[in-house]
């Protein structure tokens, strides 16, 4: 293939990463392999000017000044070994969240379920509890362990309807263990909750997340 063409290169198949590159001679051993999507029809010298300034430069030598300079390794070993002391910020996410439950988990009043749901209810309610084929009406306030409120319905003055099978498992097996007119706090580990995803840009990836929910209607 003759100079002067945009290409699209990978790693390999399967991959995706890529770089974009203007060919400054031609390159017959490419042709089949990377994604060619333009051609350069004016400034083709230019290309070849900057091809020339790229090269030429001198060698550095760097010394090690002092014990620990010399000491110092900086292979990949060493920068893998200091990769895994950084948490990021999903794992910091779950463990924070961990942490809050546990806490959580010890205060009176609040129950756990097998799955790992806590809850704790502010006000019994009765009659029948909801199933999850069955068509809820809530008034809700989630929030982050931060105390940051994301979403309520409270706040905008409307209450929330949704079939109970169709939301997070944290709500769906929350609610069914309330009673009409009831209020309860429900403490969602993130895999009940949003899980590594999150949700929206308001919901952190691992979010552990606390809501007040009032049952107002089964249906």
């Amino acid at each position: 293939m003759p100079p002067g063409f945009s290409r699209w290169p990978t790693p390999g198949p399967g991959t995706n990463g890529s770089q974009f590159f203007i060919t400054h001679k031609a390159t017959p051993w490419l042709d089949g392999k990377h994604t060619v999507f333009g051609h350069v029809v004016k400034g083709q010298d230019v290309v070849n000017a900057i091809a020339k300034g790229d090269k030429g430069f001198k060698k550095v030598t760097i010394k090690r000044i002092g014990e620990k300079a010399k000491a110092f390794k900086g292979g990949e070993a060493q920068f893998a070994a200091l990769r895994a002391t950084i948490k990021s910020p999903v794992d910091k996410n779950k463990a924070e969240g961990e942490a809050f439950l546990a806490k959580v988990k010890k205060e009176e009043g609040v129950k756990t379920t097998a799955s790992g749901l806590a809850y704790k209810v502010l006000t019994a309610g009765t009659g029948a509890s909801p199933k999850p084929t069955n068509q809820v009406t809530v008034h809700y306030t989630g929030k982050l362990i931060s105390g940051k409120v994301f979403d309520s319905s409270v706040q905008r003055g409307q209450p929330a309807t949704f079939p109970l099978n169709r939301v997070i498992p944290g709500w769906t097996e929350g609610l069914q263990l309330m009673k009409k007119g009831g209020k309860s706090i429900l403490y969602i580990p993130s895999n009940l909750a949003y899980g590594a995803r999150g949700a929206g840009g308001v919901i952190p990836p691992n979010a552990t997340l606390v809501f007040e929910v009032e049952l107002l209607e089964i249906k």
